[in-house]
């Protein structure tokens, strides 16, 4: 959790139209939930259905050959309490301009990691 919870970028897993997909997003871990925005679009069908994702994070220095890195999977859900849409915008940064507008979680049902030494 360390490690999840001290990474900003990470890459969600999901299947959408029946093609598997992986796709960058900005995050923050609240609630023990992997929390991110989304537009509308591929990443955001997965949520409505409550469809089961993957998660991963990671570091890696070639010059050292050490690394590590964190899987969540866990089924995802769209945010709609204000308070807690307020909270987690306080703290989410995005690299995209302007706001997305679906605000998503994954409830971390399992969570698994490696270090490379």
């Amino acid at each position: 959790m360390d490690l999840l919870t001290g990474a900003v970028i990470g890459r969600i897993g999901f299947s959408a139209y029946s093609v598997a997909s992986i796709r960058p997003v900005n995050f923050v871990v609240d609630d023990q939930a992997v929390v991110f925005r989304s537009a509308a679009g591929a990443k955001i069908g997965p949520a409505l259905r409550r469809s089961p994702v993957c998660f991963e994070v990671d570091h890696f220095d070639p010059s050292m050959g050490t690394g590590w890195s964190v899987i969540v999977t866990g089924l995802t859900g769209l945010i709609h309490d204000p308070e807690r849409i307020a909270r987690i915008d306080r703290v989410l940064s995005s690299w995209m301009p302007g706001a997305l507008g679906h605000l998503m979680s994954i409830e971390i049902e399992q969570i698994t990691g490696r270090r490379i030494a």
